[in-house]
């Protein structure tokens, strides 16, 4: 049974997953085909919005909902739980990290799962070294100015808005480095199709590329870069892990 939620109650949470994950989950991963129908669904069960207020503040007194509801939609659709994961994710940081205009912006289309966020870290040279990342955001007359690229990107090709790691005025590997909010209709982004995944089939995935993208000064995480999008992963960590 899973956990209930202020906004979500046990019986439409294993109703979403006993009911309507289980009976997609093969034509799922047949097809790799995102379904939007679906994921609408888990967004109206209250799974988008575990860790938030009814104002869009950070309330972490649901983690152990979000565990729990990971752990059972996974059994059946790890592309599923993947895809409200993703939400989640872009939500916290915000909350936690970004000024409140950003929040009022971005975070109630996340929590009603009508708008789509990316964590921008990984880039195809770096892998798992993040500080070999070379996506770089130069200082401009009051905006940021973004060069690079990002892969396997969860939601790349429909994302509205995206948690971007750069490195601050060069690609130097010890630069510093800043977390931009980055509006995806923004001049000079490309949002791709990527690589189809084999473990998440269904999760749409992507690259997403910066030509000259312009980004104001204010819009990113109040937190140092790296530190900020490690808390993020840490934060996935905690979701996924076996109890």
């Amino acid at each position: 049974m899973l956990a209930p939620d202020r906004d979500a109650p046990a019986a439409d949470l294993t109703r979403f997953v006993e009911g309507l994950v289980a009976e997609a989950a093969e034509r799922i991963d047949r097809d790799a085909a995102f379904d939007e129908t679906l994921y609408h669904a888990g967004a109206e069960a209250g799974l988008t919005r575990l860790l938030l207020t009814e104002n869009h503040t950070l309330d972490l007194s649901g983690m152990r909902a979000v565990h729990e509801s990971t752990e059972a939609i996974s059994t059946h659709s790890p592309a599923v739980a993947l895809q409200l994961s993703g939400t989640r994710l872009i939500a916290y940081l915000l909350t936690r990290y970004a000024p409140r205009r950003l929040v009022e912006r971005w975070v109630p289309g996340l929590a009603s799962g009508t708008a789509y966020g990316s964590f921008g870290i990984t880039e195809p040279h770096a892998g798992t070294d993040v500080r070999g990342i070379s996506t770089v955001a130069r200082r401009g007359d009051g905006k940021w100015i973004l060069d690079g690229e990002k892969c396997w990107i969860g939601y790349a090709p429909i994302a509205d808005v995206a948690v971007v790691l750069a490195k601050v005025g060069t690609a130097d590997r010890d630069a510093d480095t800043v977390a931009l909010v980055v509006d995806l209709s923004a001049p000079g982004v490309e949002r791709l199709d990527g690589p189809a995944l084999s473990g998440f089939r269904g999760m749409p995935n992507g690259i997403l590329r910066f030509r000259g993208v312009e980004v104001p000064l204010e819009d990113r995480l109040e937190v140092e870069g790296f530190a900020g999008m490690m808390d993020g992963l840490n934060l996935a960590r905690i979701e996924a892990g076996d109890r």
